[in-house]
């Protein structure tokens, strides 16, 4: 049995991989297991990394911690953990220890891709994308109606575009501020500030995370052949990563490389899960050389 060490994407902890582990109880071809970012989730007391470096060296030590020499693994990256999936790689040869015997990443272009050098929130083609992710930031059970879910995140996405629109800048929505807009909303939902403490919890997250890929795209490192198979994915209607993003991971691999499309949008990691798990299933048990299904 392989291990399938899962990286959450921006803003994101590794419980988003959850599902997966009801989905792969009792299989015999994989056991889950989580790449936790510090600072959030299952290690939100823990110190956030300050870097791409210190944050690969942290998880390098996680899996030091939970696979036996004996045993092989592959990894999947989510968007933001794609990337940091290939430094994981890239350092893991530096150390001499035991390399993946399968990448596999979705819904990102190539560590050299221009889109990763800018913010996300600055193209305005990506914010129906976002809209999407805003969603996952509002516990649902804190609702104490589910028509308000929707209104609400309308309103918070809109005050954050807004806010980055005005100084360029991803920034906390203040309760104040969005209780002005929400008129009959404010009175309904009795919760209303620990929803927006959450949502604004999330986005900080996010924020963090975007200027550490900003830092890691404008800074220098060596160029870095994966030595094993890479397999990409991208929704078929992801916005955000183009059918050539994915191409470009053709230059940064030596030990094969996939292109699939799968069905869904930008968040390939639910929309499609059942469909990457079976690609992961059956491309991880062979080395394959051909580019297809884009």
């Amino acid at each position: 049995m392989k291990k399938l060490f899962c990286i959450p994407g921006a803003g994101a902890s590794a419980v988003m991989f959850l599902p997966w582990m009801k989905e792969l109880n009792g299989s015999e071809d994989f056991k889950l297991c989580l790449l936790e970012i510090p600072g959030r989730g299952m290690r939100k007391k823990d110190a956030p990394a300050k870097t791409m470096e210190e944050l690969v060296d942290v998880l390098i030590q996680k899996i030091d911690i939970q696979l036996k020499p004996d045993e092989s693994y592959v990894i999947y990256g989510y968007c933001f953990g794609a990337i940091i999936g290939y430094e994981l790689c890239r350092k893991l040869r530096m150390l001499g220890k035991k390399e993946p015997e399968h990448f596999f990443c979705s819904s990102i272009g190539s560590p050299g891709n221009r889109k990763i050098a800018e913010p996300v929130f600055a193209n305005r083609s990506f914010r129906g994308e976002i809209r999407q992710m805003f969603v996952r930031y509002f516990p649902e059970q804190l609702f104490a109606h589910t028509e308000s879910l929707g209104q609400i995140t309308e309103l918070y996405t809109q005050h954050a575009f807004d806010k980055f629109d005005e100084t360029q800048c991803i920034q906390p929505v203040p309760l104040d501020e969005l209780m002005q807009d929400c008129g009959e909303l404010a009175g309904k939902e009795e919760n209303l500030a620990r929803i927006v403490d959450f949502a604004n919890d999330a986005l900080d997250i996010f924020q963090y995370d975007q200027q550490m890929l900003l830092d890691y795209s404008h800074s220098e490192h060596e160029s870095f052949l994966l030595g094993c198979p890479l397999t990409v994915m991208r929704g078929e209607q992801d916005t955000l990563t183009g059918e050539a993003d994915l191409m470009e991971w053709k230059d940064y691999c030596d030990g094969g490389l996939v292109l699939k499309t799968v069905c869904g949008n930008h968040f390939t990691f639910e929309e499609s899960r059942d469909e990457i798990m079976e690609i992961i299933r059956q491309e991880s048990g062979g080395d394959s050389m051909t580019i297809l299904d884009i």
